[in-house]
């Protein structure tokens, strides 16, 4: 007889296992160990008194190479905690349909969680948070109240994110009261919105092994989604300026516009350039960071230009390109915003340990 596999959670501590409904329905399969089991006041060993239920926090996560990389020192610092469990919900990239459905099985066989990280302005973590405002679940935005531009679809999503949400985590005190006007147009108290600063320096070492010996231009260049029609004159406005050894981070190809630049970028070829070129699918946020820092030039449209970027570079090394950052203010970090956003999490979930 075929045994029908299912992913639950253990009684006691919260951990992820997998059973079968065969082993559920004849009383098994309930705990990960037998220590775990031992601890249940109903079963006859009695070790002592059951210890607290563990708040459980969900992340959301797409695999985004630029953001998952800020969450990294968050989720860190919590899986430090005993009294809280942290679990990772994959959805896949640029996929709305997909990642709603993920989402939706994905609370058909565990245990719904405390709180769940919905963070930044991607069109997957929106279906996820949809999905899980609509079974009741409290929701925390990371990187709320931030202001992208008029060239991309960022904002829009990232307040249809917030809208859902009950706690925001602003980056800076202009995105701060940006949400609290926000939320007050909408007849909401904004009690739960904190300034915690940035993650992007949080636990961070450059790592300078990709840097070529001569000196180079780094170039990132992504997708103005609301003006497809600029991105043959943005990109020849970048060809233009090149004069040297260039580093080439393609876009990740999961928004509209990022296949046109990735197939004219695979259309170079030798000779076309008296520089050299050395294209990257992507880069790990390590060896990104060492790019930057070592590079002349910086030229784009991402957002790490006004992240990152001035933290190694002067403002004449970083170069504004297109319609995607137009109108996007400059941002002071406030480093050390993984400490401050898990003790609010912690203050929530109450799981101090």
């Amino acid at each position: 007889m075929l045994k029908k596999k299912i992913i639950t959670q253990c009684l006691n501590c919260g951990r992820v296992i997998n059973t079968t409904l065969n082993k559920i329905k004849h009383g098994r399969g309930k705990y990960c160990s037998t220590a775990c089991r031992d601890i249940d006041p109903n079963h006859r060993k009695i070790l002592g008194q059951l210890p607290h239920r563990k708040g459980f926090i969900l992340f959301v996560s797409s695999g985004n190479r630029f953001d998952d990389p800020l969450l990294v020192p968050v989720k860190t610092r919590l899986v430090k905690n005993r009294n809280i469990k942290v679990l990772d919900l994959i959805i896949p990239a640029g996929d709305f349909s997909a990642s709603y459905k993920i989402t939706v099985d994905f609370l058909k066989n565990m245990s719904p969680p405390d709180l769940a990280i919905v963070p930044f302005d991607r069109i997957e973590v929106l279906a996820a948070a949809v999905a899980l405002f609509q079974n009741n679940i409290k929701l925390c935005q990371i990187h709320a109240g931030d202001f992208s531009s008029v060239g991309s679809l960022d904002d829009d999503i990232r307040w249809a994110i917030s809208t859902l949400c009950s706690i925001h985590m602003c980056n800076g005190p202009d995105a701060f009261w940006r949400v609290v006007k926000f939320l007050k147009l909408m007849g909401r108290p904004a009690d739960n919105v904190f300034e915690v600063g940035s993650t992007a320096f949080d636990d961070t070492e450059p790592d300078t092994s990709l840097c070529p010996k001569l000196p180079y231009d780094l170039v990132l260049f992504l997708s103005p989604t609301k003006r497809l029609d600029l991105i043959d004159s943005e990109m020849n406005q970048i060809f233009s300026m090149l004069n040297k050894t260039t580093v080439w981070i393609e876009p990740s190809g999961k928004d509209v516009g990022d296949d046109k630049i990735c197939m004219r970028l695979h259309w170079i070829k030798d000779g076309d350039f008296p520089q050299e070129i050395t294209l990257y699918k992507s880069v790990p946020r390590m060896k990104f960071l060492g790019l930057i820092r070592n590079c002349q030039r910086f030229l784009g449209n991402s957002s790490s230009m006004i992240y990152e970027a001035p933290a190694y570079l002067k403002p004449e090394q970083i170069i504004h390109i297109g319609v995607r950052n137009q109108g996007r203010e400059p941002v002071t970090i406030k480093i050390g915003g993984s400490d401050r956003i898990v003790k609010h999490l912690e203050d929530f979930v109450g799981g101090k340990s």
